[in-house]
């Protein structure tokens, strides 16, 4: 049948081959030419089991000749032998414009990978050379090789693990990109150097750029980072930063630390909990503060210890422990990151509180400046003009301030009052910024300070500062932005039900806003991700987070260093 012609794509009988051809997986189409493997015919001893016939796609027919292959035609003496053909299997395939024959051997457990000189295709007696010869895992039992890169590699689907490979010959190392239990056979398509043209030859007409740009931006990752290893254009293409920062918004991801404490993992929150990488921690942590592409992990010790990491590029950038003899701390210190957008920059802001004598008790609040080459472990004392407590919840830093809620059990302020740090100038603002709720609650807020600041905490969405008022007898949570620091106004950007979470509404924390509009939440005490529709006032499960106890959301991207969401 011949698609798009004038019969309508009508099918046309053709004389059958009188020969035991394979039409299965041993086939190969290689120029116009479909090459398939005769069966295994040892008892007739008229054919050698990798012999070849081939069917000619222009002229509709199949040829009259037989193609020996590379051992009936080279190895004559061992081709005589029953034995060593019992642990050959052979298939076919199509690499570039070379017809290969793959021949595995089960007792050595190896594939040779032999190609046919092209100008011999016609003949009886062609010359094959052996280019490859790969080591196997006992347990394949099909393998297909697909493509050549140009760096010598060899694409190949194992049919049998379902699994995508890349196999460098120089080194004999096998790298896994692409892995999936429910892929079938048909996905194993060679494709060409430039993606766009081979997938508009598998259908009709041409892949424009911008679809394929869109395919790849619904996948994990993990996945495109994989695909990216197909061709130079493709990582082109996914290595580009607009394309990293559209892939970080559809695709937003959370740090979390594993309940074991000695290991954190990247998690795409709209792949159903997909871990985009694994990094095991030298000591158990305790909180984790996340600031671009750069996470702090604080040790679960008294001495201050805590040290940053750059999750994308999977190195340390520094680790900083509190060094002061004679002083000792009574709680554990917290650590907090934030950059400074001037210089790039990060700092860590530390607050710890001292004992000096039984029954005495300081709180410090310290600065250091971590830079390219590591920290510079020269912390600077920063006093606190009030008492900050520093909890998950209660501090953020967006576009280089940081902001805590003020403690204000301790201290003659509004219950939602904010205290703002400076990371360039590393100086405290004079005032504290007066939350929304000081207004809207009256002499409520005041009168109860303790309640109000249990179910009032501080986030960044967008770029901008949220303070989230909790209310338990509403059993709602509304979500106010910071318009103007100074005067200050709060506009009220979201107010959520939340009767799917029970009695713990102060447990609902922002994370992010979806690039559909909706509201990445996690409810902290279920241990799971929702978002919520502000439209249709809907939630909807992204993942369950059960084994892990500490989670920040991560704005790196793994496809671009320095891209962020």
């Amino acid at each position: 049948m011949t698609l798009g012609d004038d019969d309508g794509g009508r099918w046309r009988a053709r004389p059958n081959t009188t020969l035991p051809v394979f039409y299965s997986s041993r086939v190969a189409v290689v120029r116009g030419v479909a090459y398939f493997i005769l069966k295994n015919e040892l008892d007739s001893g008229n054919i050698e089991p990798d012999s070849i016939a081939s069917f000619d796609f222009a002229k509709e027919e199949w040829r009259s000749t037989i193609l020996k292959g590379p051992f009936s035609s080279s190895l004559a003496p061992i081709a005589e032998e029953k034995h060593y053909w019992s642990w050959s299997h052979f298939m076919l395939a199509g690499l570039g414009d070379s017809l290969v024959m793959v021949h595995r051997n089960s007792r050595d457990c190896s594939t040779d990978l032999w190609f046919i000189d092209n100008q011999g295709m016609d003949d009886t007696l062609p010359l094959w050379t052996k280019l490859y010869s790969i080591p196997w895992e006992h347990s394949w039992r099909s393998i297909r090789p697909l493509q050549v890169l140009d760096d010598g590699r060899i694409i190949i689907w194992v049919e049998d693990a379902k699994v995508l490979r890349s196999y460098d010959p120089s080194t004999t190392m096998w790298h896994d990109f692409f892995t999936d239990s429910r892929a079938g056979y048909a996905m194993a398509a060679p494709l060409d150097d430039d993606p766009p043209v081979a997938l508009a030859n598998y259908g009709a007409g041409a892949l424009p750029t911008d679809v394929l740009y869109c395919i790849l931006l619904r996948l994990p990752a993990d996945e495109v980072r994989r695909l990216r290893l197909v061709c130079r254009s493709w990582l082109s293409l996914t290595s580009d930063p607009h394309f990293a920062r559209a892939h970080l918004s559809r695709h937003p991801q959370v740090v979390a630390l594993h309940d074991n404490r000695d290991e954190i993992h990247v998690v795409d929150l709209n792949s159903g909990g997909n871990v985009l990488k694994r990094v095991r921690l030298v000591q158990k942590g305790l909180t984790l503060s996340s600031q671009h592409d750069a996470l702090c992990v604080s040790h679960a010790s008294v001495n201050g210890q805590a040290y940053m990491l750059d999750l994308a590029a999977g190195t340390a950038m520094a680790d900083v422990t509190a060094k002061e003899p004679g002083r000792e701390t009574w709680t554990r210190p917290t650590t907090v990151i934030g950059q400074v957008p001037a210089t790039g920059e990060y700092k860590l802001i530390r607050f710890r509180s001292y004992s000096y004598h039984p029954g005495t008790a300081s709180e410090t609040c310290e600065i250091v400046t971590v830079r390219c080459d590591g920290c510079d472990e020269t912390w600077r004392l920063r006093p606190c003009p009030l008492s900050v407590p520093v909890f998950h919840s209660s501090t953020t830093v967006v576009a280089g301030v940081a902001y805590f809620l003020v403690n204000a059990a301790h201290v003659d302020v509004e219950p939602d009052s904010v205290a703002v740090f400076d990371l360039e100038k590393e100086e405290w603002r004079p005032t504290t910024v007066q939350g929304p709720l000081s207004s809207s609650l009256g002499e409520r807020a005041r009168k109860n300070p303790v309640y109000t600041s249990h179910c009032t905490m501080l986030s960044g969405l967008s770029d901008c500062l949220v303070s989230v008022h909790c209310n338990y007898k509403s059993s709602s949570a509304d979500i106010w932005f910071l318009v103007d620091m100074d005067k200050p106004v709060w506009s009220k950007g979201y107010s959520m039900r939340c009767e799917p979470f029970g009695m713990y509404p102060r447990y609902c924390r922002p994370l992010a806003v979806l690039d559909d509009g909706r509201v990445a939440v996690l409810l902290e005490g279920a241990r799971i991700v929702r978002a919520y529709d502000p439209r249709t006032s809907a939630w909807t499960d992204l993942v369950r987070l059960k084994d892990y106890c500490a989670i920040t959301m991560y704005h790196g991207s793994f496809l671009c260093s320095g891209a962020q969401g």
